[in-house]
């Protein structure tokens, strides 16, 4: 099978404002491997645009729940959201915010965000300042495993560093 061939159909979801990832055979046998490596149940992802990361990790690992942190509260992001819920039921949920406003908010009051974390999925503000306030709230929460998407951009390389 080719690795760019598309094998799981989340046609179900709607289309994103911005590009998504799609669950080619690549991006599912990563994400497969990342979780044989360290089996993650609680994950905190950033940028959910209209859900399609979410719902290739949920379909792929049925034991799984994420919160997702997005700040572009648009149609086809509330509709992800609701088709989500509906078929993932209370194995996902989002907060609709700016992840450095949610960073500011956890170091006043703990109770904003879950602190079982065991891996995050770091696909959402495509700039270093960004990048790096994600890994330190990360960091903060006490998660030691990351996923980043975009890794081809020197805008996310550098905010990993």
């Amino acid at each position: 099978m080719p690795k760019n061939e598309i094998v799981l159909n989340l046609e179900y979801m709607p289309r994103g404002h911005t590009g998504h990832l799609v669950p080619s055979q690549a991006v599912v046998d990563a994400f497969k491997k990342f979780y044989e490596k360290k089996p993650f149940t609680n994950l905190l992802e950033f940028g959910f645009c209209s859900g399609w990361s979410s719902a290739m990790i949920l379909t792929l690992f049925p034991e799984v729940k994420i919160t997702s942190i997005e700040m572009v509260e648009i149609d086809s992001s509330i509709e992800g959201v609701s088709i989500l819920a509906e078929k993932f039921p209370g194995r996902h949920k989002v907060i609709w915010a700016k992840s450095e406003d949610v960073f500011e908010q956890y170091k006043k009051d703990t109770s904003v965000l879950d602190s079982d974390f065991d891996c995050c999925f770091i696909d959402g503000g495509h700039h270093p300042e960004i990048v790096d306030n994600d890994v330190r709230l990360c960091k903060l929460l006490g998660i030691k495993n990351y996923i980043f998407d975009d890794t081809h951009s020197t805008n996310i390389t550098d905010g990993i560093k």
